[in-house]
């Protein structure tokens, strides 16, 4: 069993105050075209889940902390509901959320109410910082030519910034359609409905510098 194209949930149980999931769960978005790299094998990942079940909390932690700096959304979920719970490591309330939306961006459904909980625990200033760190992992995707990231910082404009700024999301999703990217060219028409006619010649002339850059070898 693999961890690419699939969400491999962890069974954290009531314990970790979430909703008794197999690791076999799939999520209803599309996994990315290009996933990122990560130096682990599927067997150290599924090691993790084993870890969580055995109550090596600790081991657990670790080995979804490389998965999810790897930017393996999987990975980033299961991170976010140790930190939540405290366990393997202190609970950290602003972690868990930037890891839960990074989550939420790769379509790992259940991140969803888990970043919702998360910023009812949190007062506005951490939950600034908690975007802003979130943003700046999903530039250095972009700067690194992670064709994964692109609907991700789509997505991010569109689900996570403070106010939702359609114009931003319409530029990248512009970008991802233009790469072929599954699904980027509904979204990105889905998003036009929402961008003022006055903004779209600048956002679309935005739209191709940004993809002249993430084509340049």
């Amino acid at each position: 069993m693999t961890h690419h194209g699939a969400i491999i949930l962890m069974m954290l149980c009531l314990m970790l105050s979430a909703p008794l999931l197999t690791h076999a769960e799939t999520h209803s978005g599309s996994a990315p075209e290009t996933p990122a790299k990560t130096a682990l094998s599927d067997a150290d990942f599924n090691e993790g889940v084993r870890a969580v079940r055995e109550k090596d909390y600790r081991k657990a932690y670790l080995i979804f902390q490389q998965h999810a700096e790897s930017m393996q959304p999987d990975a980033q979920y299961n991170l976010a509901l140790l930190l939540k719970s405290g366990k393997g490591s202190p609970q950290n309330f602003k972690q868990a959320l930037v890891w839960s939306w990074l989550a939420q961006l790769g379509e790992v459904e259940p991140a969803v109410e888990l970043a919702q909980d998360l910023l009812d625990m949190l007062e506005e200033k951490s939950v600034k910082d908690a975007r802003g760190q979130v943003l700046e992992r999903l530039e250095d995707g972009i700067a690194k030519k992670d064709r994964s990231a692109v609907m991700k910082i789509a997505r991010y404009y569109q689900q996570v910034e403070g106010e939702p700024d359609m114009g931003q999301a319409y530029t990248w999703y512009a970008v991802a359609a233009a790469l072929d990217i599954e699904g980027a060219a509904k979204a990105r028409d889905e998003a036009f409905d929402d961008v003022d006619e006055a903004d779209i010649v600048d956002l679309q002339e935005e739209a191709t510098t940004l993809f002249d850059a993430f084509v340049k070898q």
